[in-house]
């Protein structure tokens, strides 16, 4: 049973990356440099509602990151990963 929940869940990332793809739109940040290292990561994220950056419209990819962020960003990707599709 846990081999097919795997199975599942790996189908169920791929197809949701196919999405996110089809679904980019550009920079959502401002302070992400368009062609970044990390613009696709902080974009995917993003659009999966695992992190949302400040209110101000900034993610800060200079910032350290709190312990209370982290365990907020761990926690909504469990749900993402967790919840049944």
């Amino acid at each position: 049973m846990k081999f097919i929940k795997l199975i599942l869940t790996a189908l169920a990332v791929s197809c949701l990356s196919v999405l996110v793809v089809f679904a980019w739109h550009g920079v959502t940040f401002s302070d992400v440099e368009e062609g970044g290292w990390y613009e696709q990561a902080v974009h995917d994220m993003n659009l999966l509602g695992i992190i949302n950056g400040y209110g101000d419209g900034t993610f800060g990819p200079e910032n350290s990151v709190t312990r209370a962020e982290f365990a907020v960003m761990l926690d909504r990707y469990h749900d993402y990963v967790v919840t049944p599709m």
